[in-house]
């Protein structure tokens, strides 16, 4: 009856085989009636495809516990200075949780007892194993800092230098009003510092060392309210590559980063910082300023082994706005 009338004559399945007495031999699937023996392929077939699933749920948990105990992140098993973190708006801070998130074990500083209270619960969010003070004004306090660090540490694979303070009025009146005590206080903190801190920090390194600052692009272009710190800067970026011509032959890495405008507190100081953070954003190459996230994250690969063949180099994080030529100014 199997593929020939589309009805059913009494006593016949629908799948074509008389029912009633089995036929053949009574030994075998053959001896079943029809019924019974699709039932039985169906469960055949769906404990087949539960081992399927089963197994590969199974081998996908493996594969990704495998993953997880391989995964490592680029700065995994070194250890690194976060110098210059004031809140959790700094750009320093920003560095400090990508290097953290890639690995690395933390030290932080702080200046005095105000910023310690900012400072210390944002180093303990990630698990720092130094927090100590340290005033980059002063030889004594360079010294003990670095001191501790040996004790605890022993060796060092990177440090961040993210400090630099200059008097308000410096920075709001005219450049040619600065006076010699201003213009000594902007270099020694904002520039001498990073010299100071290299100092110490390059005899705890290996080959593979690397230390990274942060400068601004008013180190190259007169920029507004900026002033004498613009100087300072500019004499940071120098330092930067004849720090990093002493160091080479130590394998030892030295580099700038240039951030873009970003609101930090050191920020607020600069007069007119809003429509300094409008012009850069209309005058870049993406359209818009960068996150301290963003900044972070050059960071870690300049502290990094994917970045060892990167020395005395000024890498720009600004959204491109340093190659373009300025703000276009609002359209009309």
């Amino acid at each position: 009856m199997y593929g020939g009338s589309i009805g059913r004559a009494k006593g016949h399945s629908p799948f074509g085989r008389t029912l009633g007495r089995p036929q053949g031999d009574g030994q075998g699937p053959e001896s079943q009636p029809a019924w019974k023996q699709t039932a039985v392929w169906i469960i055949y077939f769906s404990a087949a495809l539960i081992l399927v699933r089963f197994y590969g749920a199974a081998d996908t948990l493996c594969r990704k516990d495998i993953e997880r105990e391989y995964a490592v992140g680029i700065l995994d098993g070194k250890k690194g200075l976060i110098l210059g973190v004031a809140n959790n708006k700094s750009i320093a801070w920003g560095v400090a949780q990508a290097a953290k998130r890639e690995g690395a074990s933390l030290a932080f500083n702080f200046l005095g007892e105000q910023m310690e209270k900012r400072v210390r619960p944002l180093a303990e969010s990630l698990n720092a194993n130094i927090i100590a003070p340290m005033n980059v004004s002063e030889e004594a306090s360079i010294d003990a800092f670095f001191t501790q660090v040996k004790e605890q540490w022993g060796e060092l694979d990177f440090i961040v230098h993210s400090i630099a303070y200059a008097n308000k009025d410096a920075l709001q009146n005219r450049f040619m009003t600065t006076t010699r005590e201003d213009f000594h206080l902007a270099l020694d903190v904002s520039a001498y510092s990073f010299i100071a801190c290299a100092q110490r920090a390059a005899p705890m390194m290996k080959p593979g060392g690397s230390m990274i600052t942060m400068t601004y692009l008013g180190a190259e272009r007169a920029i507004p309210g900026y002033n004498v710190m613009g100087v300072a800067k500019a004499a940071l970026e120098a330092s930067t590559r004849y720090l990093a011509q002493d160091l080479g032959k130590d394998g030892i890495r030295v580099n700038s980063v240039s951030a873009g405008p970003i609101r930090t507190l050191a920020a607020s100081a600069v007069g007119d910082f809003r429509k300094l953070m409008e012009k850069s954003a209309r005058g870049s190459m993406l359209g818009r300023n960068v996150s301290q996230d963003e900044v972070g994250n050059t960071c870690v690969y300049l502290l990094s082994d994917l970045a060892s063949g990167v020395s005395g180099e000024l890498h720009y994080v600004d959204a491109g706005f340093h190659v373009g030529a300025g703000d276009p100014g609002i359209p009309g």
